[in-house]
């Protein structure tokens, strides 16, 4: 038997460790991936209740018939957990030839490991390189560690931790949501709680959506969970930052529709997404326009039809599941009728353009 040790505090757990663990795996042909959760690590400061961090590797390796998790480490009621001690007291637990992964970045701190010279002869040493992390040969040579040079990921649990890349399993994104954790609180100081929790719908909807369409479900989730972080705006703030931002829109959108703007740029500004297709799914989530794409149908389409809003939607949801493109076209139908119904306006330029675009209406 082959079996790769994977120690990390894993806060949290996302799709890159998993893809880290899966390539070495490949790599090495180990028959077991061995999740060594840490609970106090010497250079981290991870979550206060590492409950969450367990829960959240349970629900991320759940499926997955190669990966184990070990909690040696977890349960110790030691100050500090040196892995060279942690290997002694599990090598027998896993008989056979043991790899312990790391990432590229431990590379250059292996030196400062303790016994490290007594590690790597009862372990062989593998590293995930990473774009960007010149490694340090010395350290390579000397304790003998094989490095897989192909590119895995660039997802980091910090990026995850502050909201500008949510990649990570779906169960994982709920969990993080529903336990208030990281970004959470963060994002919920921008809108009202039945604001968030209409988002969390909108974002839940898109996810299915998207994954149903093989469109990618993170860059849904993401947007949908977004899409109405600058409604919570003081409307006179809301104007003045249209007038001096997008003027020309100030006069030709009703002030309600201002959010969809002022969302996009609190997403660059104040929450670093820099990718174009989820910005672009927020900017015109509410009005819709000419030629949107593939995305920003998914986002306008799951915000009108979430199934919290009151009314059976289930046939637009259905439609979306099957073809998105056709239901976006349902939906845009059905939102215009809505509104004549309520005898509420929806004669604005960029719902103008939509409509000539997708449905040939004058």
């Amino acid at each position: 038997m082959k079996y790769i040790i994977y120690g990390g505090s894993f806060d949290p757990i996302h799709n890159g460790h998993i893809q880290m663990a899966l390539k070495a795996k490949e790599v090495t042909n180990a028959d077991k991936v061995i999740f060594l959760l840490s609970k106090r690590p010497r250079w981290k400061n991870p979550l206060e209740d590492e409950n969450h961090r367990l829960n959240m590797l349970k629900l991320a390796l759940y499926n997955i018939s190669w990966a184990e998790i070990d909690l040696t480490e977890y349960n110790s009621l030691e100050d500090v957990n040196y892995t060279y001690r942690t290997i002694l007291k599990i090598k027998n637990k896993y008989p056979g030839d043991l790899y312990f992964l790391i990432g590229g970045d431990n590379v250059n701190q292996l030196n400062d490991w303790y016994e490290i010279d007594k590690l790597s002869k009862i372990v062989k040493l593998i590293a995930i390189a990473r774009p960007g992390i010149e490694l340090n040969y010395n350290n390579i040579s000397k304790y003998n560690v094989e490095v897989i040079n192909s590119y895995i990921s660039n997802m980091s649990s910090t990026s995850l931790r502050n909201m500008s890349n949510l990649d990570c399993p779906i169960e994982v994104l709920q969990y993080i949501i529903e336990n208030n954790l990281y970004f959470v609180p963060r994002l919920k100081e921008y809108i009202s709680e039945k604001r968030f929790n209409h988002s969390y719908e909108v974002a839940k909807l898109a996810y299915r959506i998207a994954k149903s369409n093989n469109l990618n479900e993170i860059k849904a989730f993401t947007g949908g969970l977004l899409h109405d972080i600058g409604k919570g705006m003081d409307k006179d703030k809301q104007r003045a930052y249209m007038a001096l931002n997008y003027p020309e829109f100030l006069n030709e959108l009703p002030p309600p529709l201002y959010h969809q703007f002022i969302s996009r740029d609190i997403c660059i500004n104040d929450f670093n997404i820099s990718d174009q297709e989820i910005l672009n799914s927020i900017v015109y989530h509410a009005t819709g326009n000419s030629e949107m794409t593939s995305l920003g149908k998914v986002i306008y389409s799951s915000d009108k039809i979430e199934p919290t809003r009151g009314y059976d939607s289930s046939d637009m949801i259905n439609a979306c599941l099957e073809d998105y493109q056709k239901g976006f076209e349902y939906v845009l139908k059905e939102n215009i009728k809505f509104l004549k119904e309520a005898n509420k306006s929806y004669d604005n330029v960029l719902t103008r353009k939509c409509i000539n675009y997708y449905l040939k209406e004058r």
